[in-house]
This record gives structure tokens, C-alpha cells and sequence, in this order.
């Protein structure tokens, strides 16, 4: 298990070094590896950049200060930082590959991830009151929804909610590049008429749960009375929008029915609804990903992106090197730490003197 602890270590190193260059002039006093050491700390610990700087002084290691660290991750930021970030994503897929987890048709799972702020900054969206506030900072990612194999394929920022259908479109086109899609499950919130243009543009069936209207109740008891389950909606009808699907219902534990929206018909209901269900492990995901995440208040949208992009990355590897190992998270994470605070070249042995 040691060297299993070591080579998860060395490939997350490995992967964070293809990412956006965190180096600064040749002269400069600390290297790249120093700050993606600081950052990587951080995120294991779930710690504030300042923290992690902190703790790390007082354990005698020589690091760059928060500053120092918050002015690199903004320099490398000045381009494309999902397209940064692709290198380290394509070392993870290719090891994934490798070991055959990519060869069967996969059901993918397309969420919206929001993080509450308080304030006003650039790149935050509007949403409904939520622990204290009506703004904040969101993702859309796509995740493989496959015991073993639950990668988060991509995420991508989320700054205004025109642009949903946009960026559906362009996580999907990324996964067609390493996968095979047989269903793609869509939270409610991409329940528009745009997002399922967008979908069926690339040939894609799809499923998600469908908001209840007046005209669909009355729909559904009409279906209901002819003893037909599933039947044809059309969102918007008379529009430029308009869009036609298959809406079905199924019985509510508590009383009253689920209703699901999908590109195809519904001839096995109960499987259909268990097949929704599996998006419960995104959630579960999202908790993993929690213990991979700096905690900041910056306001800034990329050094934001970045943090939560290395959460992805960690979060990746669990999966493919500790997960399939028998490792929980948590125990993953410490082993990480250790490793950290031992000796190994991203923080310790780059630079052994310690501070005066």
C-alpha cells in the first residue's frame, strides 16, 4: 500500500505539472513546483492558501508567501484555463484507458455546482436565496455515472445562464472525444428548450426530471384516463423554440407522481426512473471533491476556476488509483499529507533550507 500511497503521489504531481505553468522569471525566487506544493497542501487539508503557508513555515519548509502563490494562479490565468488544464485531464483518461475503463457505451451525467458568496464580483450569477445570499460562483461539470469508473470528465464555469445550452454542448463534444455516450442525464435545472436542442444536435438520448406545469398535469391525467403512461409534450409550442419529447410519470413514495422528460419513450418505467437515480452519485462526488478543495474568499473568477479544477483533478485520482485500491478518501488524503510534509520534491526537497 506505501507504494500505491507514492505512485498516486507522483501521478498527481505529474499530472498538476502539465497544467497552466505556474513559473515566473528565471531569476525568480520560487519555483512553480513551490507554489503547486503550497496549492496542493491546501487542498489536502482543506485549508486557506494562507494556512497551508503557516503551517508549512512552521514545520520548517521554505515557501513562497499567499501573496507570491495568488499572483502566479492569477498569471496563469490570463488565456484559456479549462484548455490548460486539458494535458493533465488527458494523463488521468489515459490511464483510465489503460486499465479499461473507457471501452462500454457510459451513462454521463451533466450537473450544475454552486458555491454561495457574499459580495458582488465579476462571474458570480444570480440565483434564488440560499444560505444567506442570492449570488454565487458556479460549475457544470460532466461525470461518468459507472460503479468504479465515476470521473468527472470536465467542468466548466457557469457566468451567466444564457449560456447553459453553450457549454452542455461543448462538455459533450469533450466527452465524445474519450467515450462513448449511451444516455446523458441532465439535472433539472437544464430543463430548456435550448440545452435540448443542443443535446439532440449530437445524437445523444437523454433524461431528466421535468418541471411540472399546468398543461402537463392536464396532459398527464389525460394520458393517465387512456392508460398511457408516456406520452408527447411540446415545450413552447407556437415558438421558434418550440421542441417536442416523451414525458412519463411515475408514483411518488409520498404520494402524487414523478415526472421525467426524455428523448425517448418510456416502455419500462420503473427502469428509467432507477436509471435517473444513479445521478445521486454526483452528489457523493461533490462530498469527495469537498475534501480536496482550498477554501478562499478571492473574488477572482479564474484563481476560483483554478482551485476547483485541482479539486477535480484530486478527486480523479482517488478514483483510479485509491478507490480501486480499497482507500476511502479520507484515508487517501492523509496518506497524501504525509507524503507532503516527508520529503518529496514538490515542496521539501526543492528547497531543504528553512527560513531564518
Amino acid at each position: 500500500m506505501k507504494d500505491e500511497n507514492k505512485q498516486a503521489y507522483r501521478f498527481t504531481e505529474k499530472t498538476l505539472m502539465k497544467g497552466p505553468s505556474l513559473e515566473a522569471a528565471a531569476n525568480a525566487k520560487y519555483t512553480g513546483d513551490a507554489v503547486r506544493g503550497v496549492v496542493l497542501f491546501a487542498a489536502t487539508t482543506q485549508r486557506t492558501i494562507e494556512a497551508a503557508v503557516t503551517v508549512l513555515k512552521d514545520r520548517g519548509k521554505y515557501v513562497p508567501s499567499p501573496d507570491v502563490i495568488h499572483r502566479r494562479l492569477r498569471e496563469a490565468c490570463t488565456e484559456d484555463l479549462v484548455e490548460a488544464f486539458t494535458p493533465c485531464l488527458m494523463e488521468v483518461f489515459a490511464q483510465a484507458k489503460r486499465k479499461r475503463l473507457f471501452r462500454s457505451p457510459k451513462r454521463v451525467a451533466i450537473d450544475i455546482h454552486v458555491k454561495p458568496f457574499y459580495g458582488e464580483a465579476e462571474g458570480t450569477v444570480r440565483s434564488r436565496a440560499k444560505q444567506g445570499t442570492t449570488r454565487f460562483w458556479a460549475y457544470i461539470s460532466l461525470d461518468i455515472l459507472q460503479e468504479g469508473c465515476r470521473f468527472t470528465l470536465a467542468a466548466l464555469p457557469l457566468t451567466d445562464k444564457c449560456m447553459a445550452a453553450d457549454l452542455v454542448e461543448a462538455l459533450l463534444r469533450y466527452a465524445l472525444r474519450w467515450i462513448r455516450v449511451c444516455v446523458v442525464l441532465l439535472d433539472r435545472f437544464f430543463y430548456r428548450a435550448d440545452v435540448i436542442r443542443a443535446v439532440e444536435g449530437l445524437g445523444l438520448d437523454w433524461l431528466m426530471a421535468a418541471r411540472k406545469s399546468k398543461r402537463m398535469r392536464r396532459r398527464a391525467e389525460q394520458a393517465r384516463r387512456m392508460g398511457r403512461p408516456c406520452f408527447r409534450y411540446t415545450m413552447n409550442p407556437g415558438k421558434m423554440n418550440e421542441t417536442c419529447f416523451h414525458v412519463f410519470t411515475v408514483p411518488s413514495e409520498k404520494g402524487g407522481c414523478h415526472y421525467f422528460a426524455s428523448s425517448r419513450e418510456a416502455r419500462i418505467l420503473g427502469h428509467w426512473a432507477r436509471v435517473y437515480r444513479l445521478r445521486w452519485g454526483i452528489e457523493t462526488g461533490y462530498r469527495v471533491k469537498k475534501g480536496f478543495t482550498v477554501r478562499t474568499a478571492v473574488r477572482n473568477l479564474h484563481v476560483r476556476l483554478y482551485l476547483f479544477l485541482v479539486s477535480v483533478l484530486l478527486h480523479d485520482v482517488w478514483e483510479l488509483v485509491g478507490r480501486v485500491g480499497g482507500v476511502s478518501a479520507g484515508l487517501f488524503r492523509d496518506r497524501l499529507v504525509r507524503l507532503l510534509l516527508s520529503g518529496l520534491p514538490m515542496v521539501v526537497e526543492a528547497f531543504p533550507e528553512a527560513p531564518g
